[in-house]
């Protein structure tokens, strides 16, 4: 079933995984570390992709700045 898209993105694990093309226990990794931005429902875990985006191209800039 579709819903239409209204505000955030938000996805659980499984999309997460797709989106990013690592593998859930990577993320459940992370999520443990406090390496990622997630939204914890009870013992839900969500993912706003805007967020996981601002994430994404937080470490772009470390990395190229580290580099140059």
């Amino acid at each position: 079933e579709s819903y239409p898209r209204v505000g955030k993105r938000i996805v659980d694990i499984h999309g997460l995984s797709d989106y990013l093309g690592v593998c859930i226990n990577t993320i459940y990794s992370w999520v443990s570390q406090g390496r990622i931005p997630c939204i914890k429902m009870g013992r839900l875990l969500r993912f706003d992709l805007d967020k996981i985006d601002a994430w994404i191209a937080e470490r772009e800039r470390n990395v190229n700045s580290k580099a140059a």
